[in-house]
């Protein structure tokens, strides 16, 4: 049987002006870190990555990058962002 394992490279950037945390706002209870979730499918498992990370801030034009390695078949979706900044979804076939 054949075991099919998957690599996802996923970079997020900031594209705004502004860091995605001013700096007053970090010891604020309010204000949310950029969040990242990777959410697999019940016949697939993450074999190395994590599956939630948060980014403890993206300066303006900052990018981050991570990776999963996923075994299994289908979709994943990634989920990136937070209230104060806006939230995205991805789906990636494998």
């Amino acid at each position: 049987m054949k075991r099919l394992r998957r690599c996802i490279t996923l970079t997020i950037q900031n594209k705004g002006l502004f860091p995605a945390i001013a700096d007053i706002a970090k010891s604020n209870y309010w204000i949310k870190l950029v969040k990242v979730n990777l959410v697999a499918a019940k016949d697939q498992s993450i074999v190395s990555g994590n599956k939630i990370t948060l980014v403890p801030n993206l300066d303006a034009g900052e990018t981050k990058e991570m990776s999963w390695l996923i075994k299994g078949k289908g979709t994943v979706t990634i989920e990136a962002g937070a209230p104060q900044t806006g939230i995205k979804k991805l789906d990636v076939t494998l």
